[in-house]
């Protein structure tokens, strides 16, 4: 069996996308630009994983609550460091309605990401699945330095998890 659709993709964020709103509108753009239909379906899941979670936006919310105090602290991207934020964030620019989830680390968490992709996919959760690698690295001290990575996978009739999987592990390491 061969994979009906395996899209990938790659963005270096740069100096100006310092903001979650920034990062994800242009992460949605890069996405979608490489998918060849009009749009991903309501059942278009994100597999997002990240080592810093938004580390960033956390220590910029306590640093501005030292500054004006607690109750007027600007919370700005401080949802992005709560639980699966990352991947909510891009759903909502890709307006996908399937699962989404963020897994704190690396590679290592592509063989949970294969296993829940197997899952959905079994139970007709989901059409098309998104896995991203995102390295945000958006500080004030070096705002270039984030990139994100991953690819588009359409389950089709003539789905094939391991061959896709397989690709898209080459992918992530080769770079």
């Amino acid at each position: 069996m061969k994979s009906e659709n395996l899209y990938f993709f790659q963005h270096n964020f740069s100096e100006t996308e310092i903001d979650a709103a920034d990062i994800f509108g242009g992460l949605a753009d890069v996405i979608s630009s490489c998918y060849s239909n009009d749009a991903f379906p309501a059942k278009t899941a994100i597999y997002l994983f990240t080592p810093d979670a938004g580390v960033y936006h956390s220590i910029g919310l306590w640093e501005n609550a030292l500054e004006h105090g607690p109750d007027f602290a600007n919370p700005r991207n401080f949802p992005w460091t709560l639980a699966s934020c990352p991947a909510s964030f891009l759903a909502r620019n890709l307006n996908a309605h399937g699962p989404n989830t963020t897994l704190i680390g690396g590679i290592e968490n592509l063989p949970q990401i294969e296993e829940w992709l197997q899952l959905h996919a079994a139970q007709e959760l989901i059409e098309v699945a998104i896995v991203v690698y995102l390295q945000n690295n958006t500080n004030i001290l070096n705002p270039s330095s984030g990139f994100c990575r991953g690819g588009i996978i359409s389950i089709g009739a003539d789905f094939d998890l391991n061959s896709n999987f397989e690709e898209l592990r080459n992918f992530f390491l080769d770079n």
